[in-house]
C-alpha cells in the first residue's frame, strides 16, 4: 500500500504547559492537519482528550474518521491512530521549549486503506501536502495568540 509522510515545525509564542493544556482540548484538534471538525470527544476524569470522531476534507471530499490513542508522553508528545475508509496512519505533536515559547513539530504518516484507496491516493497525498505546512503554522499562530 502507498505511504506519505508530512513534518512540519513551527514556533507557538506561549509557554509549553500553556500549549500541552490546548492539545487537551478537542476544538484545537479541528486545526491539525487533515481534521476539519472534532465530533464525540472522550475526556477522561482528569480532563485528558483520549479519543474522538472527526471529519476531514480532501479534494472537495468528506471523509469520517477516528482517533484513538497511540503515544502521550505528558507535557512532550501527543500523537494518535488516525483511520477513515480511504486513509489510516498515525498524528504526532511533539513539543519542546524555546527562548522565546514552544518549539512545535508535527508529523503525519498516512498509507491507504485499500486496493481502491490506493488508486486515488496519489491525489490524496498532494491534497495533504499541498496545505500541511500552512495549516501547521496557522495551528502555531492560533495557539500563541
Amino acid at each position: 500500500m502507498p505511504t506519505a509522510s508530512f513534518r512540519h515545525a513551527a514556533l507557538v509564542e506561549a509557554p509549553t504547559a500553556e500549549v500541552w493544556a490546548a492539545l487537551d482540548q478537542p476544538e484545537t484538534w479541528s486545526a491539525i492537519p487533515g481534521v476539519e471538525r472534532v465530533r464525540q470527544p472522550v475526556i477522561d476524569d482528569g480532563g485528558r482528550l483520549r479519543g474522538f470522531s472527526f471529519d476531514t476534507v480532501v479534494g472537495g471530499t468528506r471523509y469520517e474518521g477516528k482517533a484513538s490513542p497511540r503515544v502521550r508522553d505528558e507535557g512532550r508528545t501527543m500523537s494518535w491512530d488516525i483511520a477513515n475508509n480511504q486513509v489510516k496512519g498515525h498524528i504526532s505533536v511533539e513539543l519542546n521549549e524555546a527562548p522565546m515559547g514552544t518549539n512545535l513539530t508535527v508529523s503525519l504518516e498516512i498509507t491507504s486503506a485499500s486496493f481502491l484507496s490506493g488508486m486515488f491516493f496519489g491525489a490524496i497525498s498532494k491534497a495533504v501536502a499541498d496545505g500541511f505546512s500552512q495549516t501547521v503554522d496557522d495551528l502555531a499562530a492560533m495557539l500563541g495568540a
